[in-house]
């Protein structure tokens, strides 16, 4: 298709997802402005999965399906957008959804000077327990604005704004004069890395609170929930990400704080995951590992988290943490992953 003004490309990454199929595609269906250009990208599933794109694209002018080689959510999404014509890109993970007036109050949120829209989401996990994710400055920001707003964001308001880019509409013009590509090197933490490089280039975000994204927790299948073993590279490479973005608005100082706190907070939920039953790391790698994240780096991360919590058991991890207590620091991880498997 040719480019029409403010028309939109959803782009989509599948693999192995047949059962979510129906759920995610009829959300699409029933947008009251519907995408102008839809493309699955088939990231070499095996269940079935591209059988159905195919008959499902057969018989809709709009949707395209580009079958590859399995080769990660990165390049699935970098070969999308270099297949789109739209306006703007949205992207969508084939187990999730949207809600019905998605595309429209999205597209009715497009001002002069904006280059990138953010909208509200709703988590969703196993047994129906729901969590709101929303940035609370809601509104146009001009680029000057930006540095003000980077400053006083809070955790939240960071997750919604940064590490996601399922709730975002991007111009596509921007991301094509600046070449701007996923890291095809991550399997986690590319969403984040592909928005601290967008965030640079933008005239101006536009933020609207409702949460138009369905994002569904899929139990223990995702990888935000599972043992990553080359995880403490991939902090480093967000960190840099990070304090680049700020470099960049002149705010590194001010926003140190708030780094050290957010890497915090992601480095001891990654090192958590050492306690998982499905990490079948032999007992002294998985001491070798935690050593590894634990090093003088992270533990300044780790307790500058701390430092914003408050009770005995977070003085008792600070404690811990502290005095290289790799042992304890294990069986506490075994343990609450015990303790969670049993109320599941």
């Amino acid at each position: 298709m040719s480019e029409l003004e403010n028309s939109v490309s959803l782009i989509i990454p599948a693999y192995n997802c047949i059962r979510f199929l129906p759920d995610m595609m009829t959300s699409v269906e029933q947008q009251s402005c519907p995408p102008d250009e839809l493309i699955i990208v088939d990231d070499g599933s095996t269940d079935g999965t591209s059988e159905w794109l195919d008959l499902y694209a057969a018989t809709h002018e709009n949707v395209s399906v580009l079958h590859i080689p399995n080769a990660g959510p990165s390049h699935a999404r970098n070969l999308g957008m270099a297949s789109a014509h739209g306006t703007w890109i949205q992207f969508m993970d084939a187990d999730d959804c949207i809600a019905p007036g998605m595309i429209a109050q999205m597209k009715a949120a497009i001002t002069e000077g904006t280059d990138l829209i953010v909208c509200g989401a709703l988590r969703q996990e196993t047994g129906g327990i729901e969590h709101r994710l929303r940035f609370r400055k809601v509104g146009f920001w001009a680029k000057e604005q930006f540095p003000d707003l980077l400053i006083e964001m809070d955790y939240s308001d960071k997750r919604v704004l940064l590490n996601y880019v399922w709730n975002k509409w991007y111009r596509r013009s921007c991301i094509e004069d600046h070449v701007l590509r996923f890291d095809e090197t991550l399997r986690l933490g590319e969403d984040f890395s592909f928005n601290c490089s967008f965030f640079k280039c933008v005239r101006g975000l536009t933020v609207i609170p409702d949460a138009l994204y369905q994002w569904k927790i899929a139990g223990n299948n995702s990888l935000s929930t599972r043992f990553v073993s080359n995880e403490p590279l991939r902090r480093k490479k967000m960190q840099a990400e990070f304090c680049s973005l700020a470099e960049y608005y002149h705010i590194l100082p001010e926003m140190m704080p708030a780094i050290l706190q957010s890497e915090g907070f992601q480095r001891w939920s990654a090192l958590s995951k050492i306690g998982l039953k499905q990490c079948d790391l032999p007992y002294e790698k998985k001491l070798a590992y935690l050593r590894t994240m634990l090093d003088a780096q992270g533990k300044k991360e780790v307790l500058a988290y701390f430092g914003t919590l408050d009770g005995k058991a977070a003085a008792v991890k600070a404690f811990l943490v502290k005095r290289d207590c790799l042992n304890l620091l294990y069986w506490t991880f075994r343990l609450k992953d015990g303790m969670l498997r049993k109320h599941r």
